[in-house]
């Protein structure tokens, strides 16, 4: 098999992809980049990738090359590391910083402040310390920088939850793609290589031995969903229409 370069978000919840890859007979022919959600989809859509895990919304936007796996990154309920967090309720907030690690969750953000919460706020980039907020200010974090900083705040809104209990859906955040050069054997391999180790279970994770202060046993089976079922889906369609919605305009800026 020819090398491919496989893009892997670098965050905790990618573990079993990253573990399952690793035991692939197939690893000692791939090249493996792990960067943040946004980074990984800028590497796909500039070509220095073969496959990768990227944002739901870039591929959206322009679904160059295919999805190849019913796997993903995603939720059903609450899933912790995507969230809103402020020292004031709600309706207090005026002003957002945003993480911008993943335009996803950006955009599911603002759909929620416009279509469910009816707030009305200034969107701005992170470009002040996490911990100086003012009191009519809240923060978008995602991916493991969560873990760091939630307890630091009163308030927190976490993302997953709010749209499960908006429209009854999971919701995904991440999926994998490859560009129409890799051949269908990579797929299958890949595919088997996954369905190896999810569903994650509560003994797989504790057999990882990994050093962390984080609850991953919890946090694996209580908040990261890997399978993109029917259900999810429905939850991309309605995710895309929304975007349709409220940012039609937008292109990648790669």
């Amino acid at each position: 098999m020819d090398v491919q370069k496989i893009a892997l978000v670098d965050y905790f919840n990618t573990l079993p992809f990253l573990k399952a890859l690793e035991s692939a007979p197939f690893f000692k022919d791939v090249e493996l980049v792990r960067k943040n959600p946004g980074l990984c989809a800028s590497s796909f859509y500039n070509r220095e990738v073969d496959i990768a895990l990227i944002p739901i919304f870039p591929f959206l936007v322009n679904p160059l090359g295919r999805r190849v796996t019913n796997y993903g990154i995603g939720c059903n309920g609450t899933v912790r590391t995507v969230g809103l967090f402020s020292n004031s309720d709600l309706k207090e907030i005026r002003k957002i910083y945003l993480d911008t690690h993943s335009r996803t969750s950006v955009h599911l953000l603002k759909i929620l402040c416009f279509e469910y919460w009816n707030l009305s706020v200034e969107f701005s980039e992170l470009n002040i310390p996490i911990d100086s907020l003012k009191d009519d200010e809240a923060v978008l974090l995602i991916g493991d920088k969560v873990f760091e900083h939630e307890s630091r705040f009163e308030f927190s809104f976490d993302l997953g939850k709010v749209w499960k209990n908006w429209t009854n859906l999971p919701f995904v955040f991440a999926v994998w793609v490859a560009h129409d050069h890799v051949d269908n054997v990579w797929i299958k391999e890949l595919n088997s290589a996954f369905a190896k180790v999810i569903p994650v279970d509560e003994n797989w994770v504790r057999q990882q031995n990994i050093d962390s202060t984080i609850d991953l046993v919890s946090y694996f089976s209580k908040n990261i969903d890997f399978v993109i079922n029917e259900q999810k889906e429905k939850a991309i369609a309605m995710y895309k229409d929304y975007c349709a919605k409220y940012f039609p305009n937008e292109v990648l800026s790669l």
